[in-house]
C-alpha cells in the first residue's frame, strides 16, 4: 500500500519540488497551500502516513495547529517539520516527529521521511535526534 503524505508549504516552487521527489519516491502526495487550506484536507475522510508542514504561513494556522489537528485525528502521525527558524515549533517533538531547518536537501527529506515512517510506533523519544537539523549538501 502506498503511503499518504501531507505536505503543507505555502511557498509555490518548494511545494512543487517537494511533490515531484516525493512522487519520485513512491508516495501519494497530497498537497496543501497554507495551514487553513492543510485543516480542510485532514478533517476529509482517508487520511495521511505522514504530515510535512513549514511552520511560519499565511492564514490562522500556523504548522504548529496543523500539527496539532492532524495529531487530534491521528494520534500516531509521523510530522516533519519545516522551518529556517528551529525555535518556532512550540509542539513537542514526538519520538515519531522530526525537524529539519531551511534550507535542505530532498535526501535528507526524503531519509527522514522513511525514518519516521518504518519507526515502531511504541518507539522511545530521543529528543536530540529528533531535533536533528538537516541542511543542504
Amino acid at each position: 500500500m502506498t503511503e499518504r503524505i501531507l505536505v503543507v508549504e505555502d511557498e509555490y516552487l518548494i511545494r512543487l519540488w517537494i511533490a515531484e521527489c516525493l512522487l519520485e519516491d513512491g508516495f501519494d502526495v497530497v498537497l496543501a497551500t497554507n495551514g487553513d487550506h492543510a485543516l480542510g484536507l485532514i478533517a476529509q475522510p482517508g487520511g495521511f502516513d505522514l504530515l510535512i508542514t513549514d511552520i511560519a504561513m499565511p492564514g490562522l494556522a500556523d504548522g504548529n495547529a496543523v500539527a496539532t489537528a492532524a495529531k487530534q485525528r491521528n494520534q500516531g502521525l509521523p510530522v516533519i517539520y519545516v522551518s529556517g527558524r528551529p525555535d518556532s515549533v512550540k509542539n513537542q517533538i514526538g519520538p515519531r516527529d522530526g525537524f529539519i531547518a531551511k534550507p535542505y536537501s530532498f535526501v535528507a527529506l526524503s531519509a527522514m521521511a522513511r525514518r519516521l515512517l518504518d519507526a515502531p510506533t511504541d518507539a522511545p523519544t530521543d529528543a536530540p535526534a529528533n531535533l536533528t537539523s538537516c541542511v543542504a549538501a
